[in-house]
């Protein structure tokens, strides 16, 4: 694959999408039908964009600034709320942030990382719910008020602050990727493969049928049940909000990509 990559955008939506699947349904972690492995885009559903074919342009090399050794978490926070603003404070656990936001990228396209893996705090709230006339279950409109704030705090970021700060920590995220027990394996490839994937996202109109068999809620259709955990966010944030979230991320790997 190639070592091009959209690095900073699933940084952005990470932390974004990290916060927005504590919405999901409350504390409980969500029960996922389907292994780790990434959903193909055969098993989406009819009218899904298929995923694109990597990207060959390449990143910038880091610059001077670059931070190279030990994670300083107190300087990651500090760089992370100058790009996001100050939103950012109450929301990011203040330890191990990085490696938190790798942790949440390798799971987005399987299962969901587990809580104490997130990089954001949980936000309390529960699902909106409606019944239908015919008694079913179906997901709110009313629910993508709930993404809101994240949506907002994404869509205001600006695109080249984001691609610098990857840059200053560039190193920093390959040593947390390879952690996690991929030796030699570039968290570039990962990115890029994650950010195709949420990209990949089916458009689905309201109303969205939910079943609730146990204690959490689910997707009434399989082929909704099989999406990974990121693809499910995507949904359930409503296709306003994900169409935002996608434009945004196009942004973003312009400015990545872009000579320096």
């Amino acid at each position: 694959m190639s070592k091009s990559i959209w690095i900073g955008a699933v940084l952005v939506t990470v932390l974004v999408l990290g916060g927005i699947a504590y919405l999901q349904y409350g504390r409980q972690p969500v029960v996922e039908q389907s292994g780790h492995a990434a959903i193909e885009s055969s098993q989406t559903l009819p009218g899904a964009q298929p995923v694109a074919p990597p990207a060959q342009d390449t990143i910038a090399t880091p610059d001077a600034t670059a931070v190279a050794g030990t994670e300083d978490d107190k300087a990651v926070q500090g760089e992370l709320e100058s790009v996001f603003g100050s939103a950012l404070h109450n929301w990011l656990w203040p330890d191990r942030i990085i490696q938190r936001i790798v942790a949440t990228i390798d799971s987005l396209d399987g299962e969901p990382a587990p809580l104490r893996l997130r990089p954001l705090r949980y936000v309390e709230g529960l699902p909106i719910v409606d019944t239908a006339d015919d008694g079913s279950l179906v997901l709110s409109p009313e629910n993508s008020k709930r993404y809101a704030p994240y949506v907002d705090l994404f869509t205001r970021v600006d695109a080249q602050r984001v691609a610098n700060f990857y840059l200053r920590y560039q190193a920093q995220f390959q040593k947390a990727h390879e952690a996690l027990g991929y030796s030699g394996q570039s968290f570039n490839d990962r990115l890029l493969k994650t950010i195709d994937h949420l990209l990949a996202a089916p458009e689905v109109p309201p109303p969205i049928k939910l079943s609730r068999p146990h204690v959490l809620y689910e997707f009434d259709d399989a082929h909704l049940e099989r999406l990974s955990s990121g693809q499910k966010i995507m949904v359930r944030m409503g296709s306003k909000n994900a169409a935002a979230v996608k434009a945004k991320l196009r942004d973003i790997r312009a400015a990545l990509v872009a000579p320096r």
